[in-house]
């Protein structure tokens, strides 16, 4: 079976056998009072990485948002969302939050939340500017860089290093599970940002830290990274590129840019679902997503594909229009406007 549905964008992947031993799995103590030894360790280099002065790891998205939401604000309904920002960051912001004016007009020591690249976009939402009106409020941006950190920037350091936004009114959270494979957040910024946010972390009282071997995984991709992140990012950039030429021979355009998840526009749900089907039974997975109320079928692709693997599936799909398609789908695909939803 060719997957396309995987988002380990980097191919990066942690077998027990690659990871070191571990005597105790977790400490049963929450990291407030203990953490794996380690941890700090993958802090420092992911801080680092990110471009941040300070970073602090959480079990995951969920916890973070919950811890920085709880502590920078306050509960007191002034957390504002981007209209396209990650499902998760808008569970953990509740009911209060609402979403950011068109004018900017926040009001004091507002938490703006915004996604640090929207990849069915290819672009970022304006960040420079939210973070300037954060500065200018006393409040804070945090960016939810899960998508591009470990792929866009040097080192793949995501979009706060890339843009050079790292100051005392950004903070970032970042999932790890993505292109460095683990399933593990971090939590970068100022050191009086985290200083604040560890002292007053509800999830690091109440709760476990990642495991032994979730950090050492972590350890692990970021030496990876380190070593060879530079030419697993160009690969998956050719076999984007790759697939990119073949929707563009079979009349399929896309608004995502060069970003390894790529939507097919212009077919009918009907014959997007029958696509999909056509390509399962012929070995091929890849996603059906629902695009702002319209199905679509997505590739996600990694640096572990191979340009026959991607051959395969573009081939398959060609069959399928000149073979399988009626001519009512094929009239629609030639006439219906690209795609330009965000799929989330």
């Amino acid at each position: 079976m060719i997957d396309f549905t995987s988002a380990l964008y980097l191919g990066i992947e942690h077998s027990s056998s690659s990871l070191p031993a571990w005597s105790r799995l977790t400490l049963g103590k929450p990291a407030a009072l203990e953490t794996i030894k380690g941890s700090r360790r993958v802090e420092t280099e992911l801080a680092r990485l990110l471009g941040c002065e300070n970073a602090v790891l959480a079990p995951s998205t969920l916890h973070a948002f919950h811890d920085v939401f709880a502590v920078f604000a306050g509960g007191r309904g002034r957390i504002l969302l981007h209209e396209d920002v990650y499902p998760i960051a808008r569970v953990a912001a509740g009911c209060g939050a609402r979403s950011i004016p068109e004018d900017l007009r926040v009001p004091e020591g507002a938490v703006i939340v915004a996604d640090g690249f929207l990849p069915f976009r290819g672009s970022s939402p304006p960040l420079a500017h939210y973070s300037s009106v954060a500065h200018d409020s006393g409040g804070l941006l945090v960016i939810d860089d899960t998508q591009a950190v470990g792929l866009l920037g040097p080192e793949g350091g995501g979009t706060v290093r890339d843009k050079g936004m790292a100051d005392q009114h950004v903070l970032v959270v970042a999932s790890l599970a993505k292109a460095f494979g683990v399933p593990i957040t971090v939590i970068g910024g100022s050191w009086t940002v985290i200083r604040r946010l560890k002292d007053e972390s509800f999830a690091r009282v109440h709760c476990s830290p990642p495991s032994a071997a979730v950090i050492a995984a972590a350890e692990r991709a970021v030496a990876i990274n380190n070593r060879s992140g530079s030419a697993l990012r160009s690969k998956l950039a050719a076999n984007t590129g790759r697939l990119r030429q073949w929707l563009a021979m079979l009349q399929f355009p896309t608004t995502n840019g060069n970003f390894p998840v790529q939507a097919l526009g212009c077919i009918s749900e009907t014959a997007v679902t029958a696509l999909h089907t056509f390509l399962l039974n012929r070995g091929v997975r890849t996603v059906l997503a629902c695009v702002c109320g319209k199905v679509r079928l997505v590739f996600v692709l990694t640096a572990r594909h191979s340009f026959a693997e991607i051959d395969t599936a573009g081939s398959l799909v060609r069959a399928w229009l000149t073979d399988v398609a009626d001519e009512s789908c094929l009239r629609q695909r030639i006439t219906e406007a690209p795609v330009n939803e965000v799929v989330r």
